[in-house]
């Protein structure tokens, strides 16, 4: 059931200036935000942390990226994009030798890419052992032997005193 109008007393209606034309120059009263794509910033940069093998010259080294490179004025230098391989973004790798580096973004996820599997996994295979030396731990020829209780004589399973150099797959050694 409506209520009856007559049974008020005074039913007044609102009323409201009328808003002003806008003006063109007038200045917006809440700031244009950037597109959430067009944002630069380091803490959307995947690659930082990351640990990479790069090339030196005629070498390779390898080294974590830290972070990305700045102009003198602190503003990242070149742009991100969310296509690794159009990346132009320049990064700072610190090699294990203590040295700092800039390197491409592009570059870099290049060579992520190339050391890993389908699943991310890395994996070293020997090529050869280059080099070795032993020590004075080293088991001599004289105790190269085991004699078993059946006096059968078995070698003995070191490599104790041994230091191997060598050279694996992606050119490095150790």
């Amino acid at each position: 059931m409506e209520p009856d109008p007559e049974d008020d007393e005074e039913v007044e209606t609102p009323t409201h200036e009328p808003y002003e034309p806008i003006d063109p120059n007038d200045k917006p009263a809440t700031p244009e935000l950037a597109e959430a794509d067009d944002i630069q910033h380091e803490a959307f940069d995947l690659h930082i942390s990351a640990r990479v093998r790069v090339r030196r010259g005629d070498d390779w080294a390898c080294g974590t990226v830290k972070q990305r490179k700045r102009d003198a004025d602190g503003n990242l230098i070149r742009n991100a994009n969310e296509n690794p391989l159009l990346d132009m973004s320049i990064c700072e790798v610190e090699l294990d030798e203590g040295e700092v580096e800039a390197f491409s973004a592009n570059i870099i996820v290049e060579h992520i890419h190339s050391q890993v599997d389908n699943e991310g996994h890395t994996h070293h295979t020997l090529t050869e052992i280059i080099d070795h030396r032993k020590d004075s731990t080293a088991v001599t020829k004289d105790d190269a032997f085991v004699t078993m209780p059946n006096s059968q004589k078995k070698p003995r399973m070191t490599t104790k005193g041994w230091q191997l150099r060598c050279q694996w797959n992606d050119g490095s050694t150790s």
